[in-house]
């Protein structure tokens, strides 16, 4: 590896000394000299005997040189300096470097150094190698020096090729990749990090000051697990396309996430609260309350994400079959699914849907909904609505006051947003029988690592119809709602088969009681025998007699 710095020719001044060489003028720069086959250049690190020195002025400054050979011209040193080597292939190469003796003699050490590693960069190689100038790395990749072609490109280069394979999704048998959003949100994170902290080229990346740029951040747990997911895909991407040699320094741990599973679940109540208020509420997001309310019914029933919903068209209701499909470009985990509806909501959506075309959205909302504010809102303003019902009883407004019924944020910090329709969902198949695996099927939650569930068990469409109509019945947006069904009856919100129930068992426990008296008296409480003692009216019990003895009464006497 011979370090030089060349010599150019010029031709001889019309007023010049010529004299002899001058011992302090005669060392260029220290460093290695050239091997003596090299004749163009003046031997860096040897004095110049023998040649003679030529002394001139121009432009009002004295300038100095050394006489050529031939007599004819004047030989000056280049600004930069050049390094001499024989590659890997036994070819001789030549590569000019900078005009600071210290940068150039560090630069022929890194090339002595990526020859000895046959063109793979480590981490410290790597990162001075992208340190360097275009022109320099252009030459050091054009003499096949080092094997990767990537290196030395700036990270957003990376990052746009990065962008392609996340829209084309990294799991080979999700065919459809990720959704615009998707890929979308995930550059965008990736490259506000990478902006944030300066990073230019591969060699800049430190996972410590990635992790310090998140706190500056002041992000949610959720979303800075988010930001290291992304970025560490990144990463990880980088390397397997082996478009970086070496896995960048320090750390980037996750946070635990405590508020992970959050959110609450609506009662039957609650629902038809929301339901009906949302009618009569205003227009938000796009969607009108009565068009609010049936997303809210049909979100609830199905347990489909928001994202999901708003993906929906006329066109996936099969009213026929009574049920909804999402694609499986807009399902979350790229498969196509079908949920049953209810039967009765065939009519009800028929209804809904009439004069529409089958390509319209089904919820024209817009194009980036915030479910969780609309959902909200309409909670606030039914909540709102249930309290002034108890206006005119104080004790009464006090108690729902302090309840949670439709708060956005419970007693347990569990949140009341968009999503908690697919957890009341979910929630409520706890109350029909359907199986573990109907339920994962309805849920669309998967279980590979189960083969009972995930690979043996076949549910069939009609289990899930039966499962499907087994769910609390929500009443349809300006229809009365079952509780208010019942209490206009006069069971006042009590299920009458409970209530059957209860008076049934009720009587066999009374009548089992009074045979036991009759066969062996005992002393009651008040220290009297049951004989003739007075039985307390039971308005729910078959035979009970406020004034007289019953017939159980008689035979208990005789």
């Amino acid at each position: 590896m011979n370090v030089y710095k060349p010599e150019y020719k010029i031709p001889l001044p019309e007023k010049y000394k010529i004299g002899d060489a001058n011992p302090n003028n005669g060392v260029w720069k220290r460093g290695l000299g050239p091997d003596k086959e090299s004749k163009s250049a003046n031997p860096v690190g040897t004095k110049s005997e023998g040649r003679r020195q030529v002394t001139w002025k121009e432009a009002g400054k004295k300038r100095t040189g050394i006489l050529s050979q031939d007599g004819d011209g004047v030989l000056l040193p280049c600004e930069r300096y050049r390094c001499e080597f024989t590659d890997n292939g036994e070819i001789r190469r030549r590569l000019t470097l900078f005009s600071n003796e210290r940068k150039s003699m560090e630069a022929s050490e890194k090339i002595k150094d990526i020859l000895s590693s046959a063109g793979i960069l480590g981490g410290n190689l790597g990162g001075w190698f992208e340190q360097q100038p275009k022109a320099l790395k252009d030459k050091i990749i054009e003499f096949g020096l080092i094997k990767n072609k990537h290196i030395g490109k700036p990270l957003l280069e990376h990052l746009e090729a990065f962008q392609a394979k996340v829209k084309l999704g990294f799991r080979p048998k999700l065919k459809s990749g990720c959704t615009d959003g998707h890929v979308r949100a995930v550059t965008a994170r990736v490259e506000r990090i990478v902006k944030e902290c300066e990073f230019m080229l591969w060699g800049d990346i430190d996972l410590d000051a990635v992790q310090d740029c998140l706190t500056k951040f002041k992000l949610s747990d959720r979303t800075h697990n988010y930001y290291v997911r992304d970025f560490m895909q990144f990463v990880n991407w980088m390397l397997k396309a082996k478009r970086a040699d070496f896995a960048p320094g320090g750390e980037l741990p996750t946070v635990e996430c405590e508020d992970d599973e959050d959110k609450r679940a609506f009662t039957v109540e609650e629902m038809e609260k929301l339901i009906k208020a949302t009618h009569a509420g205003p227009e938000r997001q796009g969607l009108k309350g009565y068009d609010r309310a049936v997303l809210y019914l049909i979100t609830a029933e199905t347990g489909f994400r928001m994202r999901e919903m708003a993906t929906l068209k006329v066109g996936s209701f099969d009213l026929d079959d009574c049920s909804v499909s999402v694609e499986r470009e807009n399902a979350k985990d790229r498969r196509a699914a079908t949920i049953p509806l209810r039967a009765k909501r065939t009519k009800q959506l028929r209804e809904y849907f009439k004069g529409r075309d089958r390509d319209e959205q089904a919820f024209d909302m817009h194009k980036h909904p915030r479910g969780a504010e609309m959902i909200r809102a309409d909670l606030e303003t039914a909540r709102k609505k249930w309290l002034k019902e108890a206006k005119g009883n104080p004790a009464e407004y006090k108690q729902r006051e302090e309840s949670d019924f439709l708060k956005c944020l419970d007693s347990n910090d569990r949140k009341g947003c968009f999503h908690s329709l697919r957890v009341t969902f979910i929630t409520n198949l706890d109350g029909t029988d359907a199986s573990i695996a109907e339920r994962k099927t309805l849920a669309r939650h998967s279980m590979r690592g189960d083969l009972t569930l995930g690979t043996y068990t076949k549910i069939r469409a009609y289990n899930l119809k039966r499962v499907v109509e087994q769910l609390p019945d929500l009443p349809w947006p300006g229809s009365q709602s079952q509780s208010q069904a019942m209490k206009a009856t006069g069971t006042d919100g009590r299920d009458l088969r409970n209530t059957c129930q209860d008076s049934a068992q009720h009587r066999i426990s009374a009548d089992n009681h009074r045979r036991k008296a009759a066969i062996s008296p005992t002393k009651t409480p008040s220290g009297r025998n049951n004989k003739g003692a007075g039985w307390t009216h039971n308005p729910l019990v078959v035979g009970s007699n406020p004034t007289g003895p019953s017939k159980f009464q008689a035979v208990a006497r005789r």
